[in-house]
């Protein structure tokens, strides 16, 4: 059904991302609430002065410590009666269960359930009613509920020429932290303040944090962000977390929100940066529904708030991750990776083991704490499917936010350090009932000196024979085999990019390369060995008559490295990589001593022959260098 409200005396006031919230905007330090701002605005107030009221309301629709209605009855409004949703208007009624008509024993009002006999209200029952406020907390979030409510509501009133006021507040306070601001402020403070002693890093890369109630979870959450330095001047934010209500198979950025809104203020979004997400890879988009009743990434802008200060907060970019398709997970990465620097903090946002008893929580989170401390995500992986098969009683998940934290696994390499800084779960904090309880750790991932990368001359040989081993048993019919390798030659199990490159008296004849950090060296020289025989589509396979005059060289890659400027690139030193949207090229380093261009002209080459963007089309593109050891 449709409505032209325009030709009836029916008004929508929404505070939420509209009209009522621009008041807030011109003051970040705190968030004003709908019902606040109808309070303190005589424009939205006034039509209630003169007007018998009806209130859709329940425990959630505070002004402060007070109850909208008796604010409302205190400031004169006639309140005549109070319309309740799916629980009652004190809340406590369970889900799904039929809520009666009653009388609210502190006002004498009559109370009507919207969750009884009906859930449109009545002519009748808005027979003596000129205007209706609607405030429902998580009016847009709640599962079905709320919504329809409120759908219900404005259809009755729309019908009945009714003037109608909807508020709203933000969508995890009074749920996940207290609504009021100063309450809140004074939480975070106090939990900061237990580890007001610990140690900051100057290096942090990324914290992962748990993402579960104050109560429980804000003293772990407060270990890791009191070691974010404060006079670091991030440019962004990244908030990565799991989606608790919505299949997504791929991620989900917000492209739409300006801000993110709590009881201490807003918080901006960086849109360009997320609809840069979204127009680089089909893996990203966005998805309204996987942010709008989402707590994880919410829960995070208070402690964030309160550490850099309510207007210090660097823009954020919230993501929210939903797919067991470890491609997808890799892709994912793989865009995000270029942003993994020293200007931008990662924040990844998951709790650990669900519903086990206390001992078994233990357990079960030291395992996958201590496979993340690694830094291996495949070993993290192991851990998390033999925690499934453990036959755990009650043991729902070992990390709800696991694809969150496989991303952050799969963009770091060996230079990083991943510090654990505390664990917990609900068990310590309320030790009422050990049998059922969730799991929070803190850590922090520190950014390293990059190490430097040696191979020896036995290690050099392995790769080789494996390179020529690799295409001859492709000749035979025979599967890549890898040599069994000791403890002597632990280099070549690292997992970096490599190219091989074929010559045959001296003319290249065949190439190809990988630049991901996500398989075992090795493993990688064997396989693209392999290609550069048979797949570079230049050239022919090459033959088991040509083996004998072909010369095998492999390079082998640094780590990437992004610059904005090419007084960051040293010619014949530094291989380049070019991105720009989904066109991407590279030229290694060895082909500086091929040709006599200068810097300009072999960036203007690459990004001209391999990306395919023309010649100035690295001037707006992402650049990136590394170097190689050739031989």
């Amino acid at each position: 059904m449709s409505y032209k409200l325009g030709v009836k005396r029916v008004l929508l006031f929404v505070a939420m991302m509209s009209q009522l919230l621009i008041s807030c905007y011109a003051q970040p330090t705190r968030l004003s609430v709908g019902a606040e701002v109808l309070l303190s605005s005589s424009e939205y107030f006034y039509p209630l002065k003169n007007s018998h009221v009806a209130v859709v309301a329940n425990q959630t629709s505070m002004v402060g410590s007070s109850h909208l209605v008796d604010t409302l009855i205190a400031r004169d409004v006639s309140v005549t009666k109070i319309f309740c949703p799916e629980h009652g208007f004190r809340g406590t009624a369970e889900a799904g269960v039929k809520v009666d008509n009653s009388v609210d024993a502190k006002t004498g009002l009559p109370i009507i359930s919207l969750y009884g006999k009906n859930k449109k209200p009545t002519p009748e029952q808005l027979q003596d009613v000129d205007c209706v406020v609607f405030d429902l907390q998580d009016v847009g979030c709640r599962f079905y509920t709320y919504i329809s409510t409120l759908h219900y509501v404005m259809e009755a009133c729309a019908e009945n020429n009714i003037f109608l006021v909807v508020l709203d507040r933000p969508s995890q306070a009074n749920r996940f932290y207290t609504g009021d601001a100063k309450e809140l402020s004074e939480e975070v403070d106090n939990f900061l303040a237990l580890h007001r002693d610990c140690s900051i890093y100057n290096n942090v890369a990324a914290l992962i944090v748990p993402h579960a109630g104050y109560y429980f979870s804000g003293n772990v959450a407060a270990a890791a962000y009191m070691s974010i330095p404060t006079d670091k001047p991030f440019k962004r934010i990244f908030l990565l977390g799991p989606s608790h209500h919505e299949w997504l198979n791929g991620a989900s950025v917000n492209t739409e929100a300006d801000f993110y809104a709590t009881p201490l203020g807003n918080v901006r979004v960086d849109r360009e940066t997320a609809q840069k997400l979204t127009a680089s890879n089909g893996v990203f988009s966005y998805q309204p529904k996987a942010h709008d009743r989402e707590h994880c990434l919410e829960v995070q802008l208070p402690f964030l708030q309160r550490r850099f200060g309510e207007d210090g907060v660097p823009a954020i970019v919230p993501i929210i991750i939903s797919t067991n398709d470890y491609r997808k997970l890799k892709e994912i990465a793989e865009v995000l990776k270029p942003y993994f620097t020293e200007e931008n903090l990662f924040i990844i946002s998951s709790d650990f083991s669900h519903y086990p008893s206390y001992e078994d929580a233990c357990e079960v989170d030291a395992k996958t704490g201590k496979a993340i401390a690694t830094g291996d995500v495949e070993q993290f992986m192991a851990v998390l499917e033999e925690n499934a098969h453990s036959g755990k009683r009650n043991l729902a998940t070992s990390a709800c936010g696991e694809l969150a934290i496989v991303t952050l696994m799969l963009m770091m390499d060996r230079t990083y350090e991943v510090k654990h800084l505390l664990y917990q779960n609900s068990g310590d904090i309320d030790n009422y009932d050990h049998s059922r309880v969730v799991g929070y750790h803190a850590f922090a991932i520190l950014r390293g000196a990059s190490q430097t990368f040696m191979l020896s001359d036995e290690e050099k040989r392995m790769l080789k024979e494996t390179a020529l081993k690799s295409i001859k048993d492709s000749l035979d019919g025979k599967p890549i085999s890898l040599p069994p390798l000791d403890s002597r030659f632990s280099t070549l199990h690292s997992k970096c990019g490599a190219f091989v490159s074929l010559h045959k008296h001296g003319r290249l004849r065949g190439c190809i390369g990988h630049f991901g950090e996500d398989v075992p060296l090795l493993e990688i020289v064997a396989e693209m060995a392999r290609a550069a025989a048979f797949e570079d589509p230049r050239f022919m396979p090459v033959g088991k008559e040509e083996l004998e005059d072909i010369d095998i060289e492999i390079s082998v890659l640094t780590p990437m490295r992004r610059i904005h400027s090419l007084d960051e690139f040293e010619l014949h030193r530094h291989g380049i990589y070019i991105r720009k949207g989904y066109r991407s090229g590279t030229f290694l380093p060895q082909v500086a001593d091929e040709v006599n261009w200068t810097k300009e002209e072999f960036v203007g080459h690459c990004a001209q022959d391999k990306a395919g963007i023309g010649w100035d089309g690295w001037k707006d593109a992402e650049l990136y260098v590394y170097e190689a050891i050739v031989f």
